[in-house]
């Protein structure tokens, strides 16, 4: 194993398209919604163990769903990266590519997220471990997905020239969600894959890229690493910070990125429809799990 991969599980959703299962103090990343013993924070942990070793996995979220986490999670208090206030995603991204940057300058990281279903595995790490790969010679790397239908609740990657390893590209673009009309004429013409949101990348290369594009949060970001992340110090910088996500703050901004094509399954798991075809059905097409009983 590549004892300089970091992979940071991006735990601190809110999970509000799932509700009223899914709540802000009951997120649908802690519920068993795929497999009855396993929540869905488990399974991405289960992935990330077949990649790295367990004292390189991390753990980004929330103050409020730290004790929840640490206690369903074979993971001790210190690969917890916890955010004190909601910022969203750029700051989540910067705060724990600093903290392993400070533990091992010579760090691979790669961010993945817990609400999506992917399948196979085995494709899922040959996929990664191609994208650290890509990393190694610089630049943020992007897992992209092959759209299967004209889906608009998730942003569009335009891919632009071929690299050197099969399945790599340059990226050309970011789109937000677009409408059906556009998200069908981008599924039909081969040149753009959807935004898995999976980010991979030197430690070094976020910082440098957030110095450059969000210098706020790069100021911010020094400040803590200076102050050896004191607690006191991280919470005083993040009420300073902005809430913005990491494809606005960093990703459409830059000119160093990089996508791989992902060669697995990947279902962003964001409304009941969704859910609704993954679970299995009963004779009469319902999906039943836990205790129940039928009424006619």
């Amino acid at each position: 194993m590549n004892e300089n991969l970091n992979i940071v599980i991006m735990a601190g959703g809110h999970g509000e398209r799932l509700w009223p299962l899914s709540r802000k103090s009951r997120p649908k990343q802690i519920l068993p919604l795929l497999r009855d013993d396993k929540s869905l924070v488990e399974q991405t942990l289960e992935l990330a163990e077949q990649v790295t070793s367990l004292k390189n996995v991390w753990i980004a979220v929330r103050a409020d769903l730290y004790e929840i986490l640490k206690n369903i999670l074979p993971i001790p208090a210190s690969q917890f990266i916890v955010e004190p206030l909601r910022r969203d995603t750029a700051a989540a991204v910067g705060l724990a590519s600093a903290y392993i940057h400070n533990k091992n300058p010579n760090s691979v990281i790669a961010f993945i997220g817990t609400d999506y279903l992917i399948d196979p595995p085995e494709a899922f790490h040959k996929t990664l471990l191609k994208a650290i790969q890509l990393a190694e010679s610089g630049g943020i790397v992007v897992l992209g997905i092959p759209p299967s239908f004209p889906n608009t609740t998730l942003g569009y990657i335009e891919k632009g020239e071929r690299l050197e390893l099969a399945g790599t590209y340059n990226v050309k673009r970011f789109v937000e969600k677009p409408d059906y009309n556009l998200a069908k004429k981008y599924v039909e013409s081969g040149n753009f894959y959807w935004n898995s949101g999976m980010f991979i990348a030197k430690s070094a290369t976020f910082l440098t890229e957030i110095k450059q594009h969000h210098t706020p949060l790069y100021h911010a970001l020094e400040t803590m690493r200076n102050a050896n992340f004191d607690q006191q110090i991280v919470t005083r910088e993040f009420q300073k910070l902005e809430a913005i996500s990491f494809d606005y703050a960093v990703m459409e901004k830059s000119s160093n990125i990089k996508m791989v094509e992902a060669t697995f399954k990947w279902t962003d798991i964001g409304n009941w429809a969704i859910l609704y075809d993954i679970l299995e059905k009963n004779e009469n097409s319902n999906v039943v799990k836990g205790t129940h009983a039928f009424l006619y």
